[in-house]
């Protein structure tokens, strides 16, 4: 079962990349982690200020759907919000 690692509110998947996504990685488990729009290297649909949780969740099932499998969400912060909706 894959892991979909989802960051805050300031931040992009990048923040996994040293310590998560290889421990988990090491531990036999497929780790992703997804940069929400306007974030990291993500492309950027229009002014910050009119996105919404809801775009964030949408990005959150694209990138499940990608997957082809319902993944272990791990959230922080913001990225909790989302996993929970």
């Amino acid at each position: 079962m894959p892991l979909l690692f989802i960051h805050g509110a300031f931040g992009n998947a990048g923040l996994w990349d040293e310590y998560f996504l290889p421990y988990f990685a090491a531990q036999g488990y497929a780790a992703h982690a997804l940069s929400l729009r306007g974030h990291g290297g993500s492309k950027h649909t229009g002014p910050g200020y009119l996105t919404g949780i809801a775009d964030y969740v949408r990005d959150l099932d694209q990138a499940v759907q990608h997957l082809g499998v319902t993944p272990v969400l791990i959230g922080h912060s913001l990225g909790g919000v989302i996993v929970q909706k």
